[in-house]
């Protein structure tokens, strides 16, 4: 191991770490000598305002959800646009009312229980007519002549025919 400024240094990962944290201490917009750029120089002063502006509205883009309305809104200013003619057409006016259709898992959310209930049901039968449950009988059934086959040989035929009664 070396030792680099008091500091034992053990392998690549440390030092990657090492440089990363030096950098952003010496380079990000925290330090010291870029605050006082940034005070005294207008144009850097402006530029970062305006990323910053631009930071704030993609954050509150993220954060907002879109109401239903927004389609029918979005029709409203492309109407607005066209002239007075073809604005009161019946076209615009359906146009004008026009919502989206609610997604297919939304529409059919009330009939969730009921559909899964359903999709059970049909699953048992493909299941039974597959015969998945008659090889559960089989196993089950050979489970049983092995545990009577471990009393026979250490109980005896006789004691092993009253204990299982067959």
């Amino acid at each position: 191991m070396k030792k680099l400024f008091n500091q034992k240094i053990d392998n690549c990962k440390t030092i990657r770490n090492w440089i990363i944290k030096t950098l952003n201490a010496r380079l990000s917009i925290q330090a010291d000598w870029m605050q006082a750029h940034i005070i005294n120089c207008p144009r850097c002063r402006q530029r970062l305002s305006g990323f910053n502006r631009v930071a704030l509205g993609l954050s509150l883009m993220k954060s907002q959800a879109h109401n239903r309305d927004l389609l029918k809104r979005a029709n409203q200013q492309a109407i607005n646009v066209l002239q007075k003619s073809l604005r009161q057409l019946p076209q615009a006016e359906k146009l004008r009312r026009k919502q989206p259709k609610p997604q297919l898992c939304k529409r059919l959310g009330k009939y969730s229980p009921s559909l899964s209930n359903a999709a059970a049901c049909l699953m048992l039968l493909l299941l039974i007519r597959i015969g998945v449950f008659s090889g559960m009988e089989k196993c089950q059934t050979a489970g049983e002549k092995a545990v009577r086959q471990h009393y026979v040989l250490h109980l005896g035929e006789e004691l092993t025919d009253d204990l299982f009664m067959t």
